[in-house]
């Protein structure tokens, strides 16, 4: 029995010459002579041999199995991650982007308001300050530098962090082509609303102006007489690091001439959902208002541009 393994054996210590090395090989070959010399069944003698057989076809060089993968296997699977990449991209940056815009427009929100509130402390309710005394009155660019000037000295410098004073009209200290207000594709510093502008400390660009309103009209509809409304607030809230778009990165709130508090501009008489959205498609200005109304959430349905 013993001698029909050691011939069935004997075979396998030529593949030693294929795969493996003379080291290796003799070694191999002294673990096999000692192992037949052992008292073994058929079944466990049939066994090691079917292993030495198979053990011998397997590439084997200095005791290391060298495995690698074909071109096509490599290019299948960077075809994968490409289209997994591509479908998974541009979701999770438009995520970012929402969570920060909601961030930095909440954030300013309360900056604006905390600092109105305590202005209140010291000045009276907003109702003495004076804002009603322009409401109605015609609109004039020296007006507008009075009444932006005195009421960011007055009711905002002392009560937040500035990160930056740019003066009224202080288009040159900020950017030639920085829109804050109605026209973001503009690279005409004429685009900007007449006010005054700074910055808070986290980076949003306010600008403070006037807002207006048409009492009588021309017989071509143009406007024959405006006068003054409302205090308006139009927040930047990336800045100067990118192109003001409004609904995007641009929003507007004001103190309401009636109700005495910030909030963010939108049409009266408009208090649903419903109204808040279709306000928002059809005129961005009032989108702040719409991300307010749903919990500072921006919803799949929210017009991004």
């Amino acid at each position: 029995m013993n001698k029909d393994l050691k011939e069935k054996l004997a075979f396998t210590l030529g593949a030693t010459h294929v795969g493996i090395s003379h080291n290796i090989g003799g070694t191999f070959h002294r673990f096999v002579e000692s192992f037949t010399h052992v008292g073994i069944s058929h079944n466990i003698g049939g066994t090691f041999h079917r292993f030495v057989e198979s053990f011998t076809h397997v590439g084997i060089f200095h005791n290391t199995r060298r495995v690698a993968f074909t071109l096509a296997e490599v290019l299948i699977t960077l075809g994968i991650i490409g289209i997994v990449s591509a479908m998974t991209i541009p979701t999770l940056i438009k995520e970012y982007k929402t969570k920060q815009t909601i961030a930095k427009l909440k954030q300013t929100y309360s900056i604006l308001s905390q600092a109105i509130t305590r202005a209140q402390v010291d000045n009276g309710d907003i109702s003495t300050w004076g804002l009603r005394n322009f409401v109605g009155q015609d609109y004039s660019s020296a007006s507008v530098e009075t009444i932006t000037t005195n009421f960011f000295t007055t009711y905002l410098q002392p009560y937040v962090k500035v990160g930056r004073d740019y003066g009224y009209q202080g288009w040159d200290e900020m950017s030639a082509n920085y829109d804050c207000c109605y026209t973001p594709q503009s690279n005409s510093r004429s685009s900007l609303n007449d006010g005054y502008y700074f910055s808070l400390s986290n980076g949003t660009i306010i600008g403070i102006s006037p807002s207006t309103n048409c009492l009588e009209y021309n017989e071509d509809g143009s406007c024959a007489h405006t006068v003054y409304s409302n205090i308006t607030f139009r927040v930047g809230i990336n800045g100067l690091n990118e192109k003001g778009t409004v609904g995007k990165n641009v929003f507007q709130m004001h103190i309401n001439s009636n109700k005495n508090i910030l909030e963010f501009y939108h049409y009266s008489g408009t208090t649903s959902r419903t109204g808040f959205l279709s306000n928002c498609r059809a005129d961005t200005i009032t989108c702040g208002k719409l991300i307010q109304y749903d919990n500072w959430e921006i919803k799949d349905d929210y017009p991004w541009k």
